[in-house]
């Protein structure tokens, strides 16, 4: 006997019009032109943007961001002091308290890497030569 194949339509879902998504880079220029139609114009770059100011200049000097403002050194010398004035220092009981800390932990730290090295040590001389 042979083998009938069991033959399945699938018809296809019937498709949508296809709108351009709009990211950051791209925007829509006609909304109200059908999306197949539809222009769509990237955004320039920093670096582009930058040459087309400096085509438009020609030869101007411009300001760039990153230029350090004029004023001195003296302006530079009460700048740190006003910050320095607005950092919360802490008291001398909690910087003496802290130190101590610090010390006790260094001390403890210390005898117990002596102890790990004395018995390093003493396990190396147990070794026959």
């Amino acid at each position: 006997m042979a083998k009938k194949k069991n033959k399945r339509i699938v018809k296809a879902p019937k498709t949508e019009e296809i709108k351009p998504v709009a990211t950051e880079e791209m925007e829509v220029v006609e909304p109200d032109v059908p999306a197949t139609e539809a222009k769509v114009e990237t955004k320039k770059s920093t670096k582009e943007q930058e040459k087309d100011k400096t085509k438009n200049n020609k030869g101007k000097k411009t300001k760039k961001a990153n230029d350090a403002p004029k004023g001195g050194l003296g302006k530079k010398v009460k700048e740190i002091f006003s910050e320095l004035k607005k950092v919360s220092w802490p008291s001398f009981k909690s910087v003496v308290k802290n130190t101590g800390v610090v010390i006790v932990v260094v001390l403890v730290f210390t005898v117990v890497l002596f102890g790990i090295d004395r018995g390093l040590a003493a396990l190396y001389n147990l070794i026959p030569r």
